[in-house]
């Protein structure tokens, strides 16, 4: 947007000083056929101004766009890991719970066996959740660094 700004603060510019040159001119046919040249000069180069700041207003639009879509993006990872880190944390509950059966069925020695494949089928599902959150992380993490690389590429 300061690219914008400074364009249209040079044409007002160029603007103002060919107002000031036709003033100063005398009106006669040479100095008119000179007149006509500068004027078409400045209007050749107004028109590249404004283009390249039509050029630089799309590009900002387009980087815009982009950082838009690696937000939502990174949104939706995180929401995935939140998720992961909810059913760890239930699995952990649960387990937590198993493991004070399992303590109550050994001091009376009775339903010991159940107990105990419980308490393994507990464990297990903790094991394979916390498996899943890490992987999960370590996936966004890859994601992040893939897209920093190939960014530095684009513009290295």
């Amino acid at each position: 947007m300061q690219d914008i700004t400074e364009v249209q603060r040079r044409l007002e510019a160029a603007l103002s000083r060919i107002s000031a040159g036709v003033e100063r001119m005398p009106r006669n046919a040479t100095d008119t056929e000179a007149v006509a040249e500068a004027l078409e000069s400045e209007r050749a180069l107004t028109r590249d101004l404004q283009e390249r700041a039509r050029a630089d207003a799309e590009e900002s639009a387009a980087r815009i766009a982009a950082l838009e879509q690696e937000g939502a993006e990174m949104r939706a990872e995180i929401a995935m890991l939140e998720e992961d880190r909810a059913r760890l944390r239930a699995t952990a509950d649960t387990l937590r719970g198993t493991c004070e059966s399992l303590r109550r069925a050994a001091a009376g020695e009775t339903g010991q066996a159940d107990a105990v494949n419980v308490a393994m089928e507990t464990e297990i599902e903790a094991l394979a959740a916390a498996r899943a959150s890490d992987r999960a992380e370590l996936e966004a993490i890859i994601a992040l660094l893939t897209d920093d690389k190939d960014e530095e590429v684009a513009h290295g």
